[in-house]
């Protein structure tokens, strides 16, 4: 049996507006910004939205069936994701991730929780350096 490779490449680049900057790929391209206090505008996207949106997505495509494909296609899941910090701080402060998912039972929920935690890279790596709170939560239909 091979083994498959997850060889991501992204590319970054200055623009001529201070603290904005271009980040991408062949497939893709972001526009981020530092933070107003970090000589950026902190109007596009900003390091905490794409940590938090890489969080945010590993943990949409678990409760959508990418680990377990008996898991319904398509279910609804809403995620509500907050960061919070220290201005001035260079740490990741702190981060709650609260998972709505509409159709199942409070022992499904905490079951999908822990499929989130045991194959989401990103959710592992950052969380050998920082404690993260994820909180799933069934929802009535």
């Amino acid at each position: 049996m091979s083994q498959i490779i997850t060889d991501v490449q992204i590319e970054g680049a200055t623009t001529h507006i201070p603290g904005r900057f271009l980040i991408g790929n062949d497939s893709f391209q972001i526009v981020t910004d530092a933070t107003a206090g970090k000589g950026g505008r902190g109007q596009a996207a900003g390091t905490s939205h794409l940590i938090g949106g890489a969080l945010v997505t590993c943990a949409l495509n678990v409760f959508r069936g990418a680990i377990e494909h008996d898991l319904p296609a398509f279910r609804n899941v809403h995620i509500d994701a907050r960061f919070q910090r220290v201005e001035g701080q260079t740490n990741l402060g702190s981060l709650h991730l609260d998972v709505a998912i509409e159709g199942i039972d409070q022992t499904e929920a905490d079951r999908l929780r822990q499929l989130y935690l045991d194959n989401c890279s990103i959710y592992q790596a950052l969380s050998a350096t920082k404690a993260l709170d994820i909180t799933v939560s069934s929802r009535p239909q």
